[in-house]
């Protein structure tokens, strides 16, 4: 796994608890443990370049993220945190500690009077010395994200049909209370574990657990509402308790009363 790594060898790796190689450096999945730490930096990792300015558009993930940290520094005379949250979320997939930025475990080397970023630098556990490339750190995007259950975004997806999903999703729903320690709590729950013993889980393994419970408990109420002549444009949302439907093939639940008065409408 030291040249090639592919999505499934990443997240066997992770469930397994084993590092992947790569560049000189382990990643590992992080515990559950670093759950918060990590979720304060997911959202620079998984940003869609496409919404960047278009000067960062043609460059790689890295250096566009350097480049508008440069930017806010002209502008305001601090940086956005932009790399700060890349190389924080680095050190937890390498287990450098949470104070790795800090102590200088690992930084980045570049020139800033031209503008220019030239690796990531990591000083191993083990006393060694490795550097990521910008164009390496595609690659290693990709490993730690696949390594926590998530993926690299994609650059196509049309952002007003997301958010417009997301609101009506959303829309007449009371607001959430996001406590970690409830989430874990109810997923320990549901497979019988300790909240203690949960925490010791990867994020992937949590995660992919999480969205089992999920799944299993809106097709078993899913299945309830066909029973009962529930019906639902595009077909059921839920009809399997292991795997989920293609994203976008799934509409939205229909009340009986209305079925027939949609599809008519539809034909006019």
């Amino acid at each position: 796994m030291g040249k090639a790594v592919n999505k499934s060898n990443a997240q066997i790796a992770a469930i397994s608890g084993k590092p992947v190689e790569k560049y000189g450096l382990k990643f590992w999945a992080i515990p559950m443990s670093g759950y918060d730490e990590w979720s304060k930096c997911k959202n620079v990792w998984m940003a869609r370049q496409s919404k960047f300015p278009v000067t960062c558009i043609s460059m790689t993930f890295i250096e566009a993220l350097f480049a508008m940290d440069l930017d806010a520094v002209e502008r305001t005379g601090k940086p956005i945190g932009l790399v700060y949250s890349i190389l924080y979320g680095l050190g937890l997939a390498l287990r450098l500690g949470d104070d790795c930025v800090q102590k200088g475990s690992i930084y980045i080397s570049s020139c800033d009077e031209q503008r220019r970023l030239n690796s990531i630098v990591v000083k191993t556990p083990e006393g060694e010395r490795a550097e990521i490339k910008p164009n390496e750190f595609s690659t290693v995007r990709k490993l730690v994200l696949w390594m926590q259950g998530d993926d690299v975004p994609d650059e196509s997806e049309n952002d007003e049909l997301l958010e417009a999903e997301k609101d009506l999703a959303q829309r007449g729903m009371p607001p959430l209370n996001y406590d970690l320690t409830d989430m874990e709590a109810a997923v320990g729950l549901a497979y019988g574990c300790r909240i203690r013993d949960v925490m010791e889980w990867s994020i992937l393994e949590f995660e992919t657990s999480r969205r089992a419970v999920q799944r299993d408990k809106k097709h078993l109420i899913c299945g309830i509402g066909e029973t009962n002549g529930c019906k639902w444009e595009g077909g059921n949302p839920y009809p399997s308790w292991c795997f989920d439907r293609v994203s976008g093939t799934s509409g939205a639940l229909i009340a009986q009363s209305q079925f027939g008065k949609t599809r008519t409408n539809k034909k006019e």
